[in-house]
């Protein structure tokens, strides 16, 4: 069982407790090497399941967010996760920075050869919901727990979707960086009307079977034939 610090949302450890409130103890070696790894892992995961899907299903993007909005609000975001716990607690705040910058933005994704579109805050939000499902069943099967958790399991607190959702604007914008969004249309390609038409439908179906290998082409008639 282990037990990591609780950086998002302020549960468990008081801005003045020692480090042993952390019960390095109860992870691998004294010196909460193994809650940092752990947690180090949790971050990392996100990360990597955003730039994998990313490039599997192609995303593109209409009116998504410069780059500078997001790249400074994410630091912010960062240094908040440290500082609420001396500070005032500004995530409601960037939370609604985050809100207001993404719920414009469109998501176009393509499952197998069909084209299908979202819009991209409700998306982020998905994902959010879909973590705090699984750090409820990690904590519930004691993969680990939480401070507020060592004297017998409990749920995971409904502060920590603020936190998480946050935290996929932080992954969003480092895969951003790497990946850079690429509209889903150009200048001088299809109009955006017809662009929105096209998309979720499915791939175009022939209109005739496919010529076999060593088919001879059809021959028309002359019109001589024809007239007899």
């Amino acid at each position: 069982m282990r037990s990591i610090p609780d950086l998002s949302c302020g549960e468990g450890c008081k801005p003045r407790d020692p480090p042993s409130c952390l019960q390095p103890d109860r992870v691998s070696g004294r010196d909460g090497a193994g809650q940092r790894r752990l947690s180090g892992f949790l971050y990392a995961s996100v990360g990597s399941y955003l730039a994998r899907v990313w490039r599997l299903f192609d995303f593109r993007f209409t009116r998504h967010p410069p780059l500078r909005a997001p790249v400074v609000l994410s630091p912010a975001i960062d240094v908040n996760l440290f500082t609420q716990h001396v500070v005032t607690d500004l995530r409601l705040g960037l939370s609604a920075a985050a809100a207001g910058l993404f719920d414009p933005a469109t998501i176009h994704f393509r499952v197998w050869r069909v084209d299908r579109r979202m819009p991209l805050l409700p998306g982020l939000l998905l994902v959010t919901l879909f973590i705090g499902l699984a750090e409820t069943i990690g904590t519930a099967t004691q993969g680990w727990i939480y401070p507020h958790q060592a004297a017998g399991w409990a749920a995971v607190s409904p502060q920590k979707f603020g936190s998480w959702f946050l935290l996929m604007i932080i992954s969003d914008t480092l895969v951003a960086l790497v990946s850079r969004p690429k509209a889903l249309a150009t200048a001088g390609a299809t109009p955006s009307a017809a662009i929105g038409a096209a998309i979720d439908a499915g791939p175009a179906r022939p209109t005739s079977p496919p010529a076999t290998a060593g088919s001879l082409p059809a021959r028309s008639l002359p019109a001589s034939s024809l007239s007899e």
